[in-house]
């Protein structure tokens, strides 16, 4: 679990990984055009095991960033 607004989870992730692979990471995103959602990039979309869109507006941007499922 991340607090809201805290990015610093995404430059870590990968790490975060290394140390822990047993870790499941769920990512729900609630704001289609900011915050954590500038941060779906090929290297996130790999370290994390599910994307949670609450709406269209939101999934579109993740499909595009590769996001499966969202």
């Amino acid at each position: 679990m991340t607090w809201n607004g805290c990015t610093l989870f995404y430059d870590l992730l990968a790490e975060l990984r290394a140390e822990r692979p047993a870790l499941r990471i769920a990512n729900q995103l609630f704001n289609h055009a900011g915050g954590w959602i500038e941060h779906c990039v090929p290297r996130v979309v790999a370290g994390v095991d599910l994307f949670v869109a609450v709406n269209s507006r939101i999934a579109r941007p993740l499909r595009r960033g590769g996001a499966p499922g969202a």
